[in-house]
Order: C-alpha cells, then structure tokens, then sequence
C-alpha cells in the first residue's frame, strides 16, 4: 500500500525524535494508570456507571430501577465493570475504561502508519492520548471511551472494506457499530451518518439503487441486531425500546418534568446571558475555552490544535477519505450543537477523527515548508509547531495531577477512606449511613445529588429533579403529619439532603402556610442525625 512519506522527513522524527515520541506515549499511559488505582471520583460513575451495576450485585442478579430513568441506557461497559465490582476492586472498572482509549490509539496508530508512515501513527496516538479530555476520561469509570473505540473502528473498518473489498471490514464495522449503540444512546447519532455515508460509497462503485440501499440496509441491520437485546430489555419493561428517549412516540410521559425542558439557546441565555452570536460559535469556543466540571464552559478540555489544522489537510487531501471524515466530524458536532447541553464529552466519539485529520493536516504543513526551506529548518518549524500542540495537555496534566493530589494514596499514607472524605463532600454522610442505619433502611436522597455508589444502603431519588418528589407531598398536605406520611408512603425510612438547595428549593417554590407547615413537620416529623459538609441524614419518625 502507498505512503505519504516527506523526503527529508527522516531529519525530523527518526531516531531520537521517534525515542522521544514513545516515550512521551509511555508517560501518558503510565500517568493515567497511577490515577486509576484512585477510589471512582467522577460523578457520572458515582450516579450511574458503577451505581446501577453495585445495585444489580447487591440485588444477586438484574433489577429495575424505575426511579433512575438513565439506568434504562445500554451498558456493554457497565456489564464489564460488573467484573471488578464483584472483586472489590473498583479500580479496575476505570482500568477497563482506560484499555477502550488505549486501543482507540491503537486503531489511529495502525491507519496513520499505512496512510503516512511509522512516525506519523506516533504522532497521531500521542495527540489522542494527551487531549484533556480523554486523559480525564481515562482515569475515570465512564463510558466515552469505549464509544470512541467502537466508533473509530466502525469508521476505519469501512474505509479498510472500500479499499480491499474484503468483507470482514464490512462486518467488523457494522458489529462495532452495534457495540456502540450497546454502550451509549449518543452512537444513535452515527446510524444515518454512516448508513447514508455508505449507501454514496456504494453508488459511486457504480452500484445500482437498489443495491446501494440493500447494502447499507444489511449494514444498519447488523448493527441493530448486535444492539437488540437492550432493545427489547427495554420493550418488555417500558414499552420504547429506547426509553426514555422520544416516550412521546410510544404514548409514554416524557421523563422530563413539564417546564424543565430547554433548547440550547434558551439554556445559555437564560443562565449565562449569552448572545446569539455566542451561542452560535459554541462548537468553536469549545476547541478554546473548555473548562472541567463547568458547564458552563462545556465541561471539559480540548486542545486549539484539533480545531486549527484540520483544515490544512482539506487544501489538498492526500486521502480520498479525509473530506468524507471532515464531513462525518461537522455533521457530529451539528447533531451535539442542538442538543440542550452542549458538552465537550459529546465530541468524544469524533476526536479519533479530528485526531486524524489533525495528523494529515501537520504532513501538509510539512510538505509545504519543504517547497520552501531547507529539510534541517522545515523539522525545526515542525517540531516547534507540534511542542506548542502538546505544551497546554502537558501543562493540564500537571494541574489535574495537583488537582487530584494523588501521592499520599498512592503511597500508603493515607487510606481509602480518608482520600474520599478529602475529595468527595457527600462521602461522610454515605460513610455515616453505612455504619449507623440498619440494613433494612431505604434512603431518600432529597437535593443530594444522586451519587449513590458509596452508600452501602438502600435508595432512591427522583433523578435530576428532587423537587418533583416533595412538590406534591406538601401541595396535599394539611398538617405536618401529612407529610411525614407522604415520605413514608414513597418507602423513606431515612432523608439525605443538602440543607442549602433543599431550603432554597421551598423558599421559591410554597407560599408561606407551606413552609410554616415543612417547618412544623422539621419540628415533629423527622429527627436528624448527621451533619457535615453540607449534608444532613434524618431519620423520618
């Protein structure tokens, strides 16, 4: 197969710069593997990912968790992570997490290597690997990034099957497909992207209509049947197979509370007072102002790079697949742009691509000073051009390190429950369930978060919208004694809540015989038991 090797390239990453290149890939690999010896920290992991599966252990088999709507979504991931939770070793879900994005590198490697060369493909993984976003993906027990592996290959592979024609490329490619709409809702995205994408291969291969179709027909089938069981687990237990997604087409109550469904440009107007204008470079501003844990910033952290040299690989494609993939990575971000919540960790399953088309557009910054300097100056520029690329991932990683503060865990001086009541405000209060309830005690968490994973008790919540538990408790309520039974009526033995959000929440919301009466019930109904951090523990009497 034909490479793009530069003449002169050998000057610039052979030798030394190809040591220097491994072992940069080394010490990321290495940095992420120290973090995910650290006890899960990441809130999508403590609400949902190793949630719903401790759940399913503690139960002895599957359980449905009506109360918590997202465990509905497909979990290929979650069915591993099963593994280490059954050991006690939780780390190794994030161990399982990290491997997905590891041969996600894998996979740019090799295609990088045939398309441009050895050095190249080490380029291409050392990019992938030390954006942000995916480091911190990396060291946590989410799901993206087995969504990007599944992806990529489903990508690669029929790229590999339009150039050999071989059908196992096809194959590969739509059960990756299906592998990933079993690992998270948002690959439904890829079903007409790459359905529609492939249907256009076939014809320009001077298929007829019908075969065009048929192909991509038995494509899509494939990966839906891979997809199936979560399908019809979901069927027999709601009735939409892809609950809670679109329940209005199954005659189903939407899960969102009437009056808290947003577009995206209401959301960032009415929070942030953003323009128009702003609003409509958020797919831009992204690549620049990605902050973690803010979502108003889009919570998380890309690198300018993957946004600024993509176009140079356009001028000229040395790949005849690189403006199709351009296309797939636009029409992606367009799909994410209209949803109510614009975050960089929906980006995830096209940064491989970005990765790529980053890639092909330094070989055409190479080609080009090639024309018009000498080789020794044109890898000089290069190399200046690709150490100003990875400087912000490297200056991340030394302050997320800081920021974690990992060393006296992983050292042994201090234990496991120490580093989480230093890292995770509502870890006393669940340590405090654990060993002061009865097992027989069933939680409601009120305003609390929904981070369940370390409490050792029963639970439940209303997800996402706490105040949709307690609105018509106290809207029915008479006297304080009423809703103490409306709690006991939901199965409460015992409340966890944030006092702060849960007195804010009544205080915009009841008119003021109600909250005489909450007071009154506060007085009589419950008692607390705890309080630290923010977090009380009552028990209802």
């Amino acid at each position: 197969m034909n490479t793009f090797n530069g003449t002169g390239f050998v000057s610039f990453l052979t030798g030394a710069g190809r040591v220097v290149l491994v072992l940069l890939i080394t010490l990321a690999v290495f940095w992420t593997i120290l973090l995910d010896f650290l006890p899960p920290l990441e809130k999508d992991a403590l609400i949902h990912h190793l949630a719903v599966p401790k759940l399913w252990l503690r139960a002895g088999g599957f359980v449905e968790t009506p109360w918590a709507y997202f465990s509905y979504y497909p979990m290929n991931l979650e069915l591993l992570y099963l593994i280490p939770l059954a050991l006690g070793a939780d780390w190794g879900a994030k161990i399982i997490h990290n491997f997905f994005g590891l041969t996600t590198a894998l996979l740019l490697f090799l295609y990088l290597k045939k398309r441009l060369g050895l050095n190249w493909g080490l380029v291409g993984a050392l990019i992938f690997l030390t954006t942000p976003m995916i480091m911190r993906l990396a060291v946590s027990a989410n799901v993206d990034l087995g969504l990007a592996f599944f992806m990529t290959a489903a990508v690669l592979g029929l790229i590999w099957w339009r150039e050999t024609g071989r059908r196992r490329f096809f194959v590969l490619s739509a059960i990756a497909l299906g592998l990933g709409l079993g690992t998270k809702y948002n690959a439904l995205i890829a079903l007409p992207l790459l359905g529609l994408g492939l249907a256009g291969a076939l014809s320009r291969r001077r298929a007829g209509t019908a075969q065009a179709i048929g192909g991509s027909a038995a494509y899509l089938g494939l990966a839906l049947l891979v997809f199936s069981p979560w399908l019809v687990k979901n069927f027999l237990l709601t009735g939409n197979p892809i609950y809670p997604l679109y329940n209005g087409l199954w005659g189903l109550p939407a899960v969102t509370p009437a009056g808290y469904e947003f577009d995206l440009f209401t959301t960032r107007r009415f929070f942030y007072g953003e323009s128009l204008g702003q609003v409509l470079l958020i797919p831009v501003r992204a690549f620049f102002q990605g902050q973690d844990f803010n979502p108003r910033f889009f919570d998380g952290v890309l690198n300018p790079g993957l946004i600024l040299l993509p176009p140079l690989a356009l001028i000229r494609p040395v790949a005849p697949e690189v403006r199709p993939l351009a296309l797939l990575a636009l029409l992606w971000t367009a799909v994410v742009f209209f949803q109510a919540s614009f975050l960089v960790r929906y980006l995830v399953p096209i940064l491989p691509i970005l990765v790529i088309l980053t890639v092909f557009g330094l070989k055409a910054l190479w080609s080009a000073l090639s024309k018009f300097i000498p080789s020794p100056a044109a890898a000089a520029v290069l190399a200046l051009v690709l150490a100003a690329f990875l400087y912000p991932n490297a200056a991340w990683a030394a302050q997320f390190w800081s920021k974690l503060d990992p060393a006296p865990y992983l050292t042994g001086r201090e234990n496991r429950q120490a580093y989480l009541t230093r890292r995770l405000d509502h870890y006393p209060a669940m340590d405090f369930i654990n060993r002061h309830l009865p097992p027989t005690a069933r939680v409601l968490f009120l305003f609390a978060g929904g981070r369940g994973y370390y409490c050792d008790r029963d639970y439940f919540y209303q997800t996402y919208y706490s105040g949709e538990v307690l609105r018509p408790i106290l809207e029915r309520a008479a006297s304080w004694e009423d809703v103490r039974q409306g709690l006991q009526g939901l199965g409460a033995t015992h409340v966890l809540t944030r006092e702060g959000l849960l007195a804010e929440y009544l205080q915009t919301t009841f008119p003021p015989e109600k909250l005489r009466l909450w007071m009154n019930f506060s007085k009589n109904g419950w008692e607390r038991l705890y309080q630290a951090k923010g977090y009380r523990v009552y028990a209802v009497k």
